[in-house]
């Protein structure tokens, strides 16, 4: 892997060999707090432990996160809202 250098926050993003980037636990959170999503990096550590959150990888010990998955964890899952009231007794026939 090699090391890229980010001029703005001088932080060290990795970027694996097909050259997506990839983010260490902390980048993680930096990354969704940009977003608009405040979250601290001990958050994304409970969410691992307990199966929630956005999607990792492990290799060995570290733990890395790729901004296409953090975007996926952002736009979440969608949810049909039905309000009972306004449901007729008969489906509608198309």
């Amino acid at each position: 892997m090699k090391t890229l250098t980010n001029n703005k926050q001088n932080n060290s993003v990795e970027e694996n060999v097909l050259g997506s980037l990839i983010l260490n636990t902390k980048e993680a959170a930096e990354y969704l707090r940009g977003k608009g999503y405040p979250v601290s990096p001990k958050t994304l550590e409970v969410w691992r432990c307990t199966s929630r959150g956005p999607k990792y990888r492990k290799i060995g010990r570290r733990v890395f996160y790729t901004p296409k998955d953090l975007e996926d964890f952002l736009e979440g899952i969608p949810v049909q809202v039905i309000d009972p009231s306004r449901q007729s007794v008969r489906p509608k026939k198309c």
